[in-house]
């Protein structure tokens, strides 16, 4: 199992991810991929497996602990607001609108 530590607004890159279990041990994060209607909000304890090949995107809330297991090429973390020349950008508005609802915003 490999671990990685991100801040708030960081966001961690993978490649190749299919069949990786994504777990979080802290935090709150948001994991997308392409063509997947379905976007993830991992807490504490939660496990999601990556089901489609490609990128995945996993944005740190707030201080995060996130664990994976199996395959996929971690690509890099990227502070908030990078941009998509240098990684990926931070989720988008609409996206961040569509998770309000669940951290009570």
């Amino acid at each position: 199992m490999r671990s990685y530590v991100l801040k708030p607004g960081e966001t961690l890159g993978l490649q190749d991810a299919r069949g990786t279990e994504v777990g979080v041990a802290a935090g709150d994060v948001w994991l997308t991929q392409p063509r997947d209607a379905v976007d993830y909000v991992l807490r504490p304890g939660e496990r999601t497996c990556v089901r489609r090949r490609g990128k995945v995107l996993i944005y740190a809330f707030k201080d995060s602990k996130v664990e994976l297991s199996g395959g996929g090429t971690v690509l890099g973390i990227w502070p908030r607001g990078t941009s998509v020349q240098d990684g990926p950008r931070w989720p988008s508005f609409v996206a961040l609108l569509r998770l309000a609802p669940v951290f009570g915003a």
